[in-house]
């Protein structure tokens, strides 16, 4: 709903915004049909996609920690993840050398037979998905999304403001005094 404050920039503004939602939204409704054909969702072949990108490369595991920040979820998101494809028999974890604290995961030679079957449709998947854009509108959208990541990343690393007294954020309520207590 539009208010009468708002500006035309601050209504295309919102509109961007609802409109990036959506599309996610859209984008992973359309994805998992596609994985559920493999026996696993999204989030699972996201988990799956970190874990082989590393070994290709170099690294043949990678900790909990790591793939949470790759995949920019909080640890304990992922770990209900890893704990269904380890079931699955897809991953599978290991101490740390240094660090009793800290488990390594890593893909399984099933894993590894799981991802080779995604990726063999996988480019035709995607060029099916970014199809009704030409290629260079596909371009300008590549060039203004880096731009937006990279202006989002500044504001994420930013310091964290310190937070605005409500009373002052409203511009009209003030902190109620405290009742002296009885009999003082």
């Amino acid at each position: 709903m539009k208010r009468p404050s708002d500006s035309p920039a601050q209504a295309v503004t919102e509109a961007v915004f609802r409109s990036l939602l959506r599309v996610w939204g859209v984008l992973r409704q359309a994805q998992e049909p596609y994985f559920s054909r493999f026996g696993i969702t999204a989030s699972q072949w996201g988990v799956l996609r970190v874990l082989q990108q590393a070994e290709l490369a170099g690294l043949a595991e990678l900790s909990l920690k790591e793939v949470s920040e790759r995949l920019l979820i909080q640890p304990p998101s992922v770990t209900g993840v890893v704990d269904r494809l380890e079931r699955l028999g897809f991953v599978m974890r290991s101490p740390s050398a240094t660090d009793l604290r800290v488990r390594h995961l890593g893909l399984t030679p099933p894993g590894r037979a799981l991802m080779a079957k995604v990726l063999a449709g996988h480019g035709e998947r995607i060029h099916s998905l970014l199809a009704g854009l030409e290629p260079q509108e596909q371009e300008t959208m590549l060039g203004l999304l880096k731009r937006l990541e990279t202006h989002l990343r500044g504001l994420v690393s930013a310091p964290p403001t310190p937070a605005t007294p409500r009373h002052e954020a409203k511009g009209k309520r003030r902190p109620r005094r405290k009742s002296p207590a009885p009999g003082t």
